[in-house]
Protein backbone atom coordinates (compact mmCIF):
# COMPACT_ATOMS: atom_id res chain seq x y z
CA UNK A 1 0.00 0.00 0.00
CA UNK A 2 2.94 2.09 0.87
CA UNK A 3 4.43 1.66 -3.05
CA UNK A 4 1.30 3.10 -4.33
CA UNK A 5 1.52 6.50 -2.60
CA UNK A 6 4.86 6.78 -3.37
CA UNK A 7 4.36 6.43 -6.89
CA UNK A 8 1.56 9.16 -6.60
CA UNK A 9 3.92 11.56 -4.65
CA UNK A 10 6.37 11.08 -7.35
CA UNK A 11 3.70 11.66 -9.62
CA UNK A 12 2.80 15.01 -7.51
CA UNK A 13 6.91 16.04 -8.08
CA UNK A 14 7.66 15.25 -11.94
CA UNK A 15 3.49 16.02 -13.12
CA UNK A 16 3.07 11.97 -14.04
CA UNK A 17 -0.59 11.37 -14.88
CA UNK A 18 -0.85 7.97 -12.51
CA UNK A 19 -4.20 7.72 -12.51
CA UNK A 20 -4.00 6.47 -16.27
CA UNK A 21 -1.72 3.52 -15.26
CA UNK A 22 -4.27 2.34 -12.63
CA UNK A 23 -7.59 1.20 -12.97
CA UNK A 24 -11.51 2.60 -11.37
CA UNK A 25 -11.63 -0.63 -9.84
CA UNK A 26 -8.37 -0.72 -8.25
CA UNK A 27 -8.46 2.77 -6.97
CA UNK A 28 -12.06 2.20 -5.27
CA UNK A 29 -10.41 -1.29 -3.38
CA UNK A 30 -7.27 0.73 -2.37
CA UNK A 31 -10.04 3.49 -1.06
CA UNK A 32 -12.02 0.47 0.82
CA UNK A 33 -8.79 -1.09 1.81
CA UNK A 34 -7.49 2.22 3.31
CA UNK A 35 -10.62 3.12 5.29
CA UNK A 36 -11.14 -0.44 6.53
CA UNK A 37 -7.22 -0.30 7.83
CA UNK A 38 -7.95 3.50 8.87
CA UNK A 39 -5.07 4.82 7.33
CA UNK A 40 -6.14 8.71 6.68
CA UNK A 41 -3.36 9.14 4.55
CA UNK A 42 -3.51 6.75 1.82
CA UNK A 43 -7.59 7.33 1.81
CA UNK A 44 -6.49 10.99 1.29
CA UNK A 45 -4.09 10.14 -1.98
CA UNK A 46 -6.55 7.72 -3.22
CA UNK A 47 -9.19 10.42 -3.18
CA UNK A 48 -7.19 12.70 -5.62
CA UNK A 49 -6.17 9.47 -7.73
CA UNK A 50 -10.19 9.29 -8.00
CA UNK A 51 -10.29 12.77 -9.04
CA UNK A 52 -7.80 12.96 -11.13
CA UNK A 53 -9.28 9.83 -12.63
CA UNK A 54 -12.34 11.17 -13.65
CA UNK A 55 -11.00 14.39 -14.67
CA UNK A 56 -9.05 12.81 -17.55
CA UNK A 57 -12.61 11.40 -18.41
CA UNK A 58 -14.44 14.88 -18.59
CA UNK A 59 -16.32 13.64 -16.13
CA UNK A 60 -16.42 17.10 -14.34
CA UNK A 61 -19.07 16.17 -11.55
CA UNK A 62 -17.45 13.33 -9.84
CA UNK A 63 -13.85 14.77 -10.04
CA UNK A 64 -15.08 17.43 -8.21
CA UNK A 65 -16.85 15.24 -5.73
CA UNK A 66 -13.83 13.25 -5.35
CA UNK A 67 -11.30 16.72 -4.88
CA UNK A 68 -13.58 17.99 -2.54
CA UNK A 69 -13.96 15.22 -0.44
CA UNK A 70 -10.13 15.05 -0.37
CA UNK A 71 -9.66 18.48 0.65
CA UNK A 72 -12.51 18.05 3.46
CA UNK A 73 -10.62 14.67 4.82
CA UNK A 74 -7.27 16.60 5.12
CA UNK A 75 -8.43 19.73 6.52
CA UNK A 76 -11.31 17.08 9.18
CA UNK A 77 -7.33 14.85 9.90
CA UNK A 78 -5.44 17.65 9.96
CA UNK A 79 -2.94 16.10 6.88
CA UNK A 80 -1.39 19.25 6.00
CA UNK A 81 1.14 17.87 3.38
CA UNK A 82 -2.18 15.96 1.75
CA UNK A 83 -3.80 19.15 1.87
CA UNK A 84 -1.38 20.59 -0.16
CA UNK A 85 -1.31 17.64 -2.88
CA UNK A 86 -5.13 18.15 -3.17
CA UNK A 87 -5.40 21.89 -3.36
CA UNK A 88 -2.57 22.10 -6.03
CA UNK A 89 -3.94 18.75 -7.85
CA UNK A 90 -7.59 20.40 -8.07
CA UNK A 91 -6.07 23.85 -9.53
CA UNK A 92 -4.36 21.77 -12.11
CA UNK A 93 -8.07 20.57 -12.95
CA UNK A 94 -9.31 24.03 -12.65
CA UNK A 95 -6.58 25.65 -15.16
CA UNK A 96 -7.24 22.52 -17.62
CA UNK A 97 -10.90 23.79 -17.77
CA UNK A 98 -9.62 27.41 -17.69
CA UNK A 99 -11.30 28.27 -14.47
CA UNK A 100 -8.79 30.80 -13.86
CA UNK A 101 -9.78 32.20 -10.93
CA UNK A 102 -10.76 29.42 -9.08
CA UNK A 103 -7.21 27.62 -10.09
CA UNK A 104 -5.19 30.70 -8.77
CA UNK A 105 -7.59 30.10 -5.58
CA UNK A 106 -6.82 26.88 -4.92
CA UNK A 107 -2.77 27.12 -5.52
CA UNK A 108 -2.21 30.12 -4.02
CA UNK A 109 -4.76 28.31 -0.90
CA UNK A 110 -1.66 25.24 -1.28
CA UNK A 111 1.40 27.96 -1.33
CA UNK A 112 0.10 29.08 2.07
CA UNK A 113 0.03 26.15 3.74
CA UNK A 114 3.49 25.06 2.42
CA UNK A 115 4.75 28.39 4.04
CA UNK A 116 3.15 28.45 7.15
CA UNK A 117 4.13 24.54 7.91
CA UNK A 118 7.39 25.20 6.35
CA UNK A 119 6.58 22.28 4.20
CA UNK A 120 9.06 23.48 1.98
CA UNK A 121 8.89 19.89 -0.52
CA UNK A 122 6.47 21.29 -2.53
CA UNK A 123 6.74 24.96 -2.62
CA UNK A 124 8.99 25.32 -5.71
CA UNK A 125 6.49 23.31 -7.82
CA UNK A 126 3.57 25.24 -6.80
CA UNK A 127 5.31 28.38 -6.94
CA UNK A 128 6.10 27.85 -10.16
CA UNK A 129 2.84 26.76 -11.24
CA UNK A 130 1.17 29.65 -9.56
CA UNK A 131 3.35 32.22 -11.69
CA UNK A 132 2.62 30.09 -15.05
CA UNK A 133 -1.32 29.85 -14.11
CA UNK A 134 -0.93 33.83 -13.78
CA UNK A 135 0.76 34.75 -16.54
CA UNK A 136 -1.46 32.73 -18.71
CA UNK A 137 -4.34 34.41 -17.30
CA UNK A 138 -2.63 37.77 -18.15
CA UNK A 139 -2.36 36.54 -21.39
CA UNK A 140 -6.06 35.85 -21.87
CA UNK A 141 -7.03 39.02 -20.81
CA UNK A 142 -4.46 40.94 -23.12
CA UNK A 143 -6.31 38.42 -25.84
CA UNK A 144 -9.77 39.12 -24.73
CA UNK A 145 -8.86 42.74 -24.64
CA UNK A 146 -8.04 43.10 -28.34
CA UNK A 147 -10.72 41.01 -29.69
CA UNK A 148 -13.39 43.15 -28.21
CA UNK A 149 -11.79 46.23 -29.49
CA UNK A 150 -11.23 44.42 -32.93
CA UNK A 151 -14.85 43.47 -32.60
CA UNK A 152 -15.32 47.13 -31.77
CA UNK A 153 -14.19 48.26 -34.70
CA UNK A 154 -16.80 49.65 -37.56
CA UNK A 155 -16.35 49.28 -41.20
CA UNK A 156 -14.58 52.84 -42.06
CA UNK A 157 -12.11 52.21 -39.04
CA UNK A 158 -10.94 49.05 -40.96
CA UNK A 159 -10.70 50.79 -44.57
CA UNK A 160 -8.62 53.30 -42.90
CA UNK A 161 -6.38 50.37 -42.00
CA UNK A 162 -6.48 49.01 -45.14
CA UNK A 163 -5.46 51.86 -46.64
CA UNK A 164 -2.39 53.10 -44.54
CA UNK A 165 -1.34 49.54 -45.03
CA UNK A 166 -1.24 50.27 -48.65
CA UNK A 167 0.44 53.30 -48.42
CA UNK A 168 2.95 51.92 -46.23
CA UNK A 169 3.68 49.18 -49.09
CA UNK A 170 3.79 52.44 -51.84
CA UNK A 171 6.40 54.09 -50.05
CA UNK A 172 8.54 50.94 -49.75
CA UNK A 173 8.14 50.71 -52.99
CA UNK A 174 9.48 54.14 -54.00
CA UNK A 175 12.49 53.76 -51.65
CA UNK A 176 13.14 50.91 -53.63
CA UNK A 177 13.30 52.65 -56.57
CA UNK A 178 15.47 55.25 -55.13
CA UNK A 179 18.06 52.95 -53.83
CA UNK A 180 18.41 51.45 -57.17
CA UNK A 181 18.94 55.48 -58.82
CA UNK A 182 21.29 55.95 -55.92
CA UNK A 183 23.14 53.15 -56.73
CA UNK A 184 23.50 54.12 -60.39
CA UNK A 185 24.61 57.87 -59.05
CA UNK A 186 26.98 55.97 -57.03
CA UNK A 187 28.80 54.20 -59.54
CA UNK A 188 29.27 57.07 -61.51
CA UNK A 189 30.28 59.61 -58.88
CA UNK A 190 33.35 56.84 -58.24
CA UNK A 191 34.08 56.88 -62.12
CA UNK A 192 36.79 59.45 -61.60
CA UNK A 193 38.49 58.29 -58.42
CA UNK A 194 41.95 55.88 -58.50
CA UNK A 195 41.79 52.73 -58.32
CA UNK A 196 42.37 52.08 -54.66
CA UNK A 197 39.73 54.94 -53.65
CA UNK A 198 37.18 53.41 -55.83
CA UNK A 199 37.53 49.36 -53.80
CA UNK A 200 37.58 51.93 -50.57
CA UNK A 201 34.43 53.27 -51.66
CA UNK A 202 32.88 50.21 -53.04
CA UNK A 203 33.67 48.50 -49.77
CA UNK A 204 31.90 51.64 -47.95
CA UNK A 205 28.86 51.40 -50.01
CA UNK A 206 28.46 47.61 -50.13
CA UNK A 207 28.70 47.61 -45.83
CA UNK A 208 26.58 50.44 -46.19
CA UNK A 209 23.75 48.01 -47.90
CA UNK A 210 24.35 45.25 -45.69
CA UNK A 211 23.63 47.13 -42.86
CA UNK A 212 20.36 49.05 -44.87
CA UNK A 213 19.80 45.03 -45.50
CA UNK A 214 19.89 43.48 -42.54
CA UNK A 215 17.62 46.09 -41.52
CA UNK A 216 15.27 45.34 -43.65
CA UNK A 217 15.26 41.72 -42.68
CA UNK A 218 15.04 42.51 -38.93
CA UNK A 219 12.06 44.85 -39.99
CA UNK A 220 10.71 42.17 -42.27
CA UNK A 221 10.84 39.66 -39.85
CA UNK A 222 9.40 41.80 -37.17
CA UNK A 223 6.69 42.29 -39.29
CA UNK A 224 6.29 38.68 -39.99
CA UNK A 225 6.52 37.99 -36.06
CA UNK A 226 3.90 40.50 -35.33
CA UNK A 227 1.61 39.25 -37.86
CA UNK A 228 1.72 35.75 -36.65
CA UNK A 229 1.24 36.62 -33.30
CA UNK A 230 -1.68 38.74 -34.69
CA UNK A 231 -3.09 35.29 -35.81
CA UNK A 232 -2.14 33.34 -32.48
CA UNK A 233 -4.37 35.99 -31.01
CA UNK A 234 -7.30 35.89 -33.45
CA UNK A 235 -7.28 32.14 -33.12
CA UNK A 236 -7.01 31.67 -29.15
CA UNK A 237 -9.97 34.83 -29.52
CA UNK A 238 -11.87 32.67 -31.83
CA UNK A 239 -11.40 29.55 -29.89
CA UNK A 240 -12.17 30.91 -26.65
CA UNK A 241 -15.32 32.78 -28.34
CA UNK A 242 -16.16 28.64 -29.28
CA UNK A 243 -15.17 27.66 -25.97
CA UNK A 244 -17.45 30.29 -23.98
CA UNK A 245 -20.76 29.53 -26.79
CA UNK A 246 -20.03 25.83 -25.48
CA UNK A 247 -20.18 26.87 -21.87
CA UNK A 248 -23.08 28.83 -22.76
CA UNK A 249 -24.53 26.27 -24.60
CA UNK A 250 -24.43 23.64 -21.61
CA UNK A 251 -26.15 26.47 -19.52
CA UNK A 252 -28.55 26.59 -21.55
CA UNK A 253 -29.01 22.58 -21.82
CA UNK A 254 -28.24 22.40 -17.88
CA UNK A 255 -31.23 25.28 -16.89
CA UNK A 256 -33.21 23.60 -19.67
CA UNK A 257 -33.02 20.72 -17.80
CA UNK A 258 -33.39 22.03 -14.41
CA UNK A 259 -36.38 23.91 -15.10
CA UNK A 260 -38.21 21.35 -16.68
CA UNK A 261 -37.21 18.88 -13.57
CA UNK A 262 -38.90 21.94 -11.61
CA UNK A 263 -41.59 22.02 -13.79
CA UNK A 264 -42.63 18.60 -13.52
CA UNK A 265 -42.17 18.94 -9.61
CA UNK A 266 -45.07 21.72 -9.48
CA UNK A 267 -47.13 19.72 -11.47
CA UNK A 268 -47.22 16.76 -9.51
CA UNK A 269 -47.42 18.75 -6.65
CA UNK A 270 -50.57 20.90 -8.19
CA UNK A 271 -51.73 17.32 -9.31
CA UNK A 272 -51.60 16.10 -5.80
CA UNK A 273 -52.79 19.09 -4.53
CA UNK A 274 -55.96 19.08 -6.80
CA UNK A 275 -56.47 15.10 -6.27
CA UNK A 276 -56.43 16.33 -2.23
CA UNK A 277 -58.59 19.23 -2.61
CA UNK A 278 -61.13 16.76 -4.54
CA UNK A 279 -60.87 14.31 -1.46
CA UNK A 280 -61.84 17.50 0.95
CA UNK A 281 -64.40 18.54 -1.16
CA UNK A 282 -65.80 15.57 -1.00
CA UNK A 283 -65.54 15.19 2.60
CA UNK A 284 -66.93 18.69 2.86
CA UNK A 285 -69.97 18.18 0.55
CA UNK A 286 -70.58 15.02 3.09
CA UNK A 287 -70.56 16.60 5.98
CA UNK A 288 -72.39 19.17 4.58
CA UNK A 289 -75.47 17.36 3.61
CA UNK A 290 -75.48 15.39 7.06
CA UNK A 291 -75.24 19.05 8.60
CA UNK A 292 -78.25 20.44 6.57
CA UNK A 293 -80.27 17.05 7.10
CA UNK A 294 -79.54 17.89 10.96
CA UNK A 295 -80.23 21.51 10.25
CA UNK A 296 -83.67 20.76 8.75
CA UNK A 297 -84.54 18.39 11.50
CA UNK A 298 -83.46 21.00 14.12
CA UNK A 299 -85.56 23.61 12.27
CA UNK A 300 -88.41 21.48 11.93
CA UNK A 301 -88.98 20.94 15.37
CA UNK A 302 -88.07 24.57 16.06
CA UNK A 303 -90.96 25.27 13.57
CA UNK A 304 -93.17 23.05 15.73
CA UNK A 305 -92.33 24.33 18.92
CA UNK A 306 -93.43 27.60 17.34
CA UNK A 307 -96.60 26.43 16.93
CA UNK A 308 -96.98 25.42 20.04
CA UNK A 309 -96.04 28.88 21.69
CA UNK A 310 -98.25 30.11 19.53
CA UNK A 311 -101.01 28.28 20.66
CA UNK A 312 -100.62 29.32 24.46
CA UNK A 313 -100.32 33.13 23.28
CA UNK A 314 -103.60 34.97 23.43
CA UNK A 315 -105.45 35.41 20.12
CA UNK A 316 -105.46 39.03 18.32
CA UNK A 317 -109.18 38.61 17.81
CA UNK A 318 -109.39 37.31 21.63
CA UNK A 319 -107.73 40.80 22.48
CA UNK A 320 -109.87 42.82 20.56
CA UNK A 321 -113.19 41.29 22.27
CA UNK A 322 -111.71 42.67 25.41
CA UNK A 323 -109.80 46.25 23.76
CA UNK A 324 -111.24 47.39 20.78
CA UNK A 325 -108.42 49.90 20.62
CA UNK A 326 -105.31 48.25 21.37
CA UNK A 327 -102.36 46.80 19.88
CA UNK A 328 -99.71 43.61 20.33
CA UNK A 329 -95.97 44.58 18.76
CA UNK A 330 -94.55 41.10 18.96
CA UNK A 331 -91.49 40.71 16.72
CA UNK A 332 -89.22 37.38 18.06
CA UNK A 333 -85.44 37.38 17.47
CA UNK A 334 -85.66 33.97 16.38
CA UNK A 335 -88.28 31.97 15.02
CA UNK A 336 -88.96 31.06 18.70
CA UNK A 337 -88.81 33.82 21.71
CA UNK A 338 -88.32 33.99 25.50
CA UNK A 339 -90.45 37.27 25.08
CA UNK A 340 -94.35 36.45 25.86
CA UNK A 341 -97.49 38.09 26.35
CA UNK A 342 -100.53 36.58 28.63
CA UNK A 343 -104.22 37.28 28.98
CA UNK A 344 -106.50 35.81 31.33
CA UNK A 345 -110.50 36.73 31.74
CA UNK A 346 -112.86 36.09 34.86
CA UNK A 347 -115.86 37.21 35.81
CA UNK A 348 -114.06 40.31 38.14
CA UNK A 349 -111.29 41.51 35.72
CA UNK A 350 -109.36 41.13 33.18
CA UNK A 351 -105.43 40.53 33.49
CA UNK A 352 -102.53 40.93 30.89
CA UNK A 353 -98.86 41.43 31.10
CA UNK A 354 -96.11 41.59 28.66
CA UNK A 355 -93.11 39.18 30.17
CA UNK A 356 -89.32 38.94 28.77
CA UNK A 357 -87.40 35.30 29.92
CA UNK A 358 -84.00 34.77 30.45
CA UNK A 359 -82.66 34.13 27.10
CA UNK A 360 -84.06 34.05 23.68
CA UNK A 361 -84.64 31.86 21.05
CA UNK A 362 -84.81 27.77 22.28
CA UNK A 363 -83.80 27.99 26.13
CA UNK A 364 -85.71 30.89 26.10
CA UNK A 365 -89.09 29.84 24.61
CA UNK A 366 -88.37 26.76 27.37
CA UNK A 367 -88.55 29.09 30.43
CA UNK A 368 -91.48 30.96 28.70
CA UNK A 369 -93.86 27.95 28.43
CA UNK A 370 -92.96 27.23 32.72
CA UNK A 371 -93.35 31.05 33.16
CA UNK A 372 -96.64 31.15 31.44
CA UNK A 373 -97.73 27.75 32.83
CA UNK A 374 -96.92 29.72 36.53
CA UNK A 375 -99.06 32.58 35.68
CA UNK A 376 -102.05 30.60 34.73
CA UNK A 377 -101.64 28.18 37.79
CA UNK A 378 -101.92 31.25 40.09
CA UNK A 379 -104.56 32.60 38.59
CA UNK A 380 -106.99 29.31 37.85
CA UNK A 381 -105.91 27.21 40.78
CA UNK A 382 -104.98 29.69 42.89
CA UNK A 383 -107.63 31.89 42.12
CA UNK A 384 -105.70 35.29 43.07
CA UNK A 385 -106.56 38.19 41.59
CA UNK A 386 -104.22 41.13 42.61
CA UNK A 387 -101.13 41.44 40.86
CA UNK A 388 -98.44 41.89 43.35
CA UNK A 389 -100.02 38.52 44.82
CA UNK A 390 -100.27 36.84 41.27
CA UNK A 391 -96.54 37.18 41.09
CA UNK A 392 -95.57 36.43 44.38
CA UNK A 393 -97.12 33.17 43.59
CA UNK A 394 -96.11 32.60 40.17
CA UNK A 395 -92.40 33.29 41.53
CA UNK A 396 -93.01 30.14 43.99
CA UNK A 397 -94.28 28.26 41.47
CA UNK A 398 -91.40 28.83 38.96
CA UNK A 399 -89.00 28.48 41.51
CA UNK A 400 -90.58 24.71 42.60
CA UNK A 401 -90.40 23.83 39.01
CA UNK A 402 -86.35 24.82 38.17
CA UNK A 403 -85.25 23.56 41.70
CA UNK A 404 -86.36 19.82 40.50
CA UNK A 405 -83.36 19.90 38.70
CA UNK A 406 -79.78 18.79 40.42
CA UNK A 407 -78.12 21.57 38.64
CA UNK A 408 -79.10 25.33 40.10
CA UNK A 409 -81.01 27.30 37.80
CA UNK A 410 -81.49 30.94 38.25
CA UNK A 411 -83.91 31.90 35.56
CA UNK A 412 -86.67 33.45 35.49
CA UNK A 413 -88.60 36.38 34.07
CA UNK A 414 -89.11 40.13 33.68
CA UNK A 415 -92.86 41.16 33.42
CA UNK A 416 -95.24 43.93 33.54
CA UNK A 417 -99.19 42.74 34.47
CA UNK A 418 -102.24 44.67 34.30
CA UNK A 419 -105.41 44.12 35.83
CA UNK A 420 -108.22 46.07 35.04
CA UNK A 421 -112.27 45.28 36.98
CA UNK A 422 -115.76 46.72 35.52
CA UNK A 423 -117.05 49.45 37.61
CA UNK A 424 -120.54 51.56 37.43
CA UNK A 425 -119.84 54.27 34.80
CA UNK A 426 -120.38 57.49 36.51
CA UNK A 427 -118.83 60.67 34.69
CA UNK A 428 -117.98 60.26 30.64
CA UNK A 429 -114.66 61.83 31.63
CA UNK A 430 -114.15 58.78 33.38
CA UNK A 431 -112.40 55.59 32.58
CA UNK A 432 -115.12 52.19 33.04
CA UNK A 433 -112.10 50.78 34.92
CA UNK A 434 -110.37 50.36 38.22
CA UNK A 435 -106.59 49.33 37.03
CA UNK A 436 -104.09 47.45 39.58
CA UNK A 437 -100.52 46.96 38.34
CA UNK A 438 -97.64 45.14 39.50
CA UNK A 439 -94.15 44.43 37.59
CA UNK A 440 -90.71 42.42 38.12
CA UNK A 441 -88.30 45.38 36.69
CA UNK A 442 -90.33 46.45 34.20
CA UNK A 443 -92.50 50.00 34.12
CA UNK A 444 -95.70 50.35 33.05
CA UNK A 445 -96.18 53.83 30.86
CA UNK A 446 -99.27 55.80 31.40
CA UNK A 447 -100.20 58.61 28.58
CA UNK A 448 -102.93 61.62 29.32
CA UNK A 449 -102.98 65.04 27.67
CA UNK A 450 -99.55 65.50 26.09
CA UNK A 451 -98.01 63.64 29.48
CA UNK A 452 -96.57 60.54 30.22
CA UNK A 453 -96.39 58.78 33.78
CA UNK A 454 -93.91 56.14 34.43
CA UNK A 455 -94.78 53.73 37.54
CA UNK A 456 -91.58 51.51 37.51
CA UNK A 457 -91.62 47.85 38.76
CA UNK A 458 -89.86 46.34 41.52
CA UNK A 459 -85.95 45.68 41.37
CA UNK A 460 -86.47 41.89 41.14
CA UNK A 461 -87.05 38.79 38.91
CA UNK A 462 -89.79 36.26 38.81
CA UNK A 463 -86.91 34.15 39.72
CA UNK A 464 -84.46 32.75 42.17
CA UNK A 465 -83.15 35.69 43.93
CA UNK A 466 -80.91 36.73 47.17
CA UNK A 467 -82.70 39.46 49.23
CA UNK A 468 -86.85 38.71 47.81
CA UNK A 469 -89.22 40.63 48.94
CA UNK A 470 -93.63 40.85 48.50
CA UNK A 471 -94.19 42.55 45.12
CA UNK A 472 -96.40 45.76 45.48
CA UNK A 473 -99.70 46.14 43.54
CA UNK A 474 -100.28 49.95 42.23
CA UNK A 475 -103.76 51.14 42.25
CA UNK A 476 -103.64 53.70 39.31
CA UNK A 477 -106.54 56.32 38.74
CA UNK A 478 -107.48 56.64 35.26
CA UNK A 479 -109.59 58.73 33.05
CA UNK A 480 -111.17 58.17 29.94
CA UNK A 481 -109.19 58.11 26.73
CA UNK A 482 -105.94 57.21 29.03
CA UNK A 483 -103.30 55.20 26.82
CA UNK A 484 -101.67 52.74 28.74
CA UNK A 485 -98.63 50.77 27.55
CA UNK A 486 -96.69 48.00 28.96
CA UNK A 487 -92.89 46.20 27.17
CA UNK A 488 -90.39 44.28 27.34
CA UNK A 489 -86.61 45.54 26.64
CA UNK A 490 -86.19 44.36 23.31
CA UNK A 491 -87.41 47.47 21.62
CA UNK A 492 -85.62 50.25 23.97
CA UNK A 493 -82.33 48.00 23.38
CA UNK A 494 -82.06 47.31 19.98
CA UNK A 495 -78.74 49.16 18.42
CA UNK A 496 -78.54 51.19 15.02
CA UNK A 497 -79.16 54.81 14.15
CA UNK A 498 -78.05 56.96 11.33
CA UNK A 499 -75.31 59.46 11.77
CA UNK A 500 -75.06 62.94 10.63
CA UNK A 501 -72.60 62.22 7.77
CA UNK A 502 -73.13 58.45 7.56
CA UNK A 503 -75.28 56.30 5.84
CA UNK A 504 -74.46 53.43 7.43
CA UNK A 505 -76.22 52.23 10.68
CA UNK A 506 -74.51 52.88 13.80
CA UNK A 507 -74.06 51.06 17.03
CA UNK A 508 -76.39 52.66 19.09
CA UNK A 509 -79.06 51.84 21.73
CA UNK A 510 -82.72 53.40 20.72
CA UNK A 511 -82.89 53.86 24.80
CA UNK A 512 -86.27 54.67 26.49
CA UNK A 513 -86.51 58.29 26.58
CA UNK A 514 -86.66 58.01 22.19
CA UNK A 515 -89.22 55.43 22.71
CA UNK A 516 -90.85 57.79 25.58
CA UNK A 517 -90.77 61.08 23.01
CA UNK A 518 -92.01 58.57 20.06
CA UNK A 519 -95.46 57.60 21.94
CA UNK A 520 -96.21 60.87 22.81
CA UNK A 521 -96.18 61.79 19.25
CA UNK A 522 -98.35 59.43 18.20
CA UNK A 523 -100.23 58.21 21.11
CA UNK A 524 -103.39 60.53 19.73
CA UNK A 525 -103.43 57.95 16.62
CA UNK A 526 -105.71 54.92 16.69
CA UNK A 527 -103.48 52.13 18.14
CA UNK A 528 -103.78 50.06 14.84
CA UNK A 529 -101.64 53.31 13.30
CA UNK A 530 -99.46 53.30 16.33
CA UNK A 531 -97.93 49.28 16.09
CA UNK A 532 -97.74 50.38 12.48
CA UNK A 533 -95.29 53.51 13.12
CA UNK A 534 -93.59 51.53 16.01
CA UNK A 535 -92.45 48.77 13.76
CA UNK A 536 -91.83 51.46 10.44
CA UNK A 537 -89.44 53.15 13.39
CA UNK A 538 -87.32 50.18 14.47
CA UNK A 539 -87.03 48.89 10.85
CA UNK A 540 -85.66 52.01 9.99
CA UNK A 541 -83.57 52.34 13.44
CA UNK A 542 -82.18 49.01 12.80
CA UNK A 543 -81.33 49.27 9.09
CA UNK A 544 -78.74 46.11 7.98
CA UNK A 545 -77.87 45.33 11.49
CA UNK A 546 -79.25 42.41 13.19
CA UNK A 547 -81.75 42.45 15.95
CA UNK A 548 -80.82 41.99 19.19
CA UNK A 549 -83.56 40.63 21.12
CA UNK A 550 -87.31 40.05 21.20
CA UNK A 551 -89.88 42.59 21.10
CA UNK A 552 -93.21 42.95 22.93
CA UNK A 553 -95.22 45.80 23.35
CA UNK A 554 -99.01 45.89 24.79
CA UNK A 555 -101.22 49.61 23.77
CA UNK A 556 -105.04 49.71 25.18
CA UNK A 557 -106.73 53.18 25.06
CA UNK A 558 -109.19 52.92 27.91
Amino acid sequence: MKIVFMLILCFFVVNINYTQNISINELEKNLKKAEKENQQSDVCFVLISLADYYANKNESRKANKYYKRAIEKSEHENLNKELIYAYYHYGLYQYQNKEFDQSVTSLEKALQISKSKQINDYLSVVQTKLNEIKKTKENEEIITEKYNSIKSLDKEEVAKMLEEEKKIKEQEKLKSEKQKLEKSTFLEKIKNLSTTNQLIALKLEFKQRELQKNELEIRKNELEIDVLNKDRELKNIEIAKKEAETKIQKNIIWFSVIMSLLLLILAIFIYRGFVQKQLINRQLKDKNEVIEAKNKEILDSITYAKRIQSAILPQPKLVKEFFKDSFILYIPKDIVAGDFYWLENNDKNILFAAADCTGHGVPGAMVSVVCNNSLNRAVREFKLHDPGKILDKTRELVIQEFEKSNDEVKDGMDISLVSLSYKNKKNVNESNFDLSWAGAHNSLWLLRNGELIEFKGDKQPIGKFSHPKLFTSHQIETKANDCIYIFTDGYVDQFGGIGITHSKPQGKKFKSSQLKSLLLNIYNQPMDIQKNILEEQLNKWKGDLEQVDDVCIIGVRL
